[in-house]
């Protein structure tokens, strides 16, 4: 299980948005700083059928290659709130939802086809919201 939270570096002078798995810690989101396309890697990590994929969406984050970082932030606020913009920068509309439940919106519930991928999550829209 993936726990995303912000997190204080060793030192404790600055904070990263991290996710932990197990007992590895790693940061996420901008973060993570920016990592050139590496195809032997993404060979190794995902099979020579996940090298287009993942060219896409590398080239889809490229758009947004100046907001990535490795040198932390002051609060665990600004961490937070970093990642947060991660998030809505790379958040995708208008995704295929058909079958996965009414609009999120709070008190809606009305089915709708489509919806937005934040992250991992879909989350089902109505055609209102």
């Amino acid at each position: 299980m993936n726990h995303y939270a912000a997190r204080p570096r060793k030192n404790h002078e600055r904070w990263d948005y991290t996710i932990r798995q197990h007992d590895y810690v790693f940061a996420t989101g901008y973060c993570q700083g920016w990592q050139d396309f590496d195809v032997n890697g993404i060979t190794r990590f995902m099979g020579a059928d996940g090298v287009e994929w993942a060219r896409r969406d590398h080239e889809a984050k490229a758009a947004f290659k100046d907001k990535y970082h490795t040198d932390g932030h002051s609060t665990e606020e600004d961490a937070c709130a970093c990642y947060r913009t991660y998030l809505l920068d790379h958040a995708r509309f208008g995704v295929r939802t058909t079958g996965w439940g009414g609009c999120e919106v709070e008190r809606c519930d009305v089915p709708g086809k489509f919806g937005a991928q934040i992250g991992g999550r879909l989350i089902p829209l109505c055609a209102t919201h």
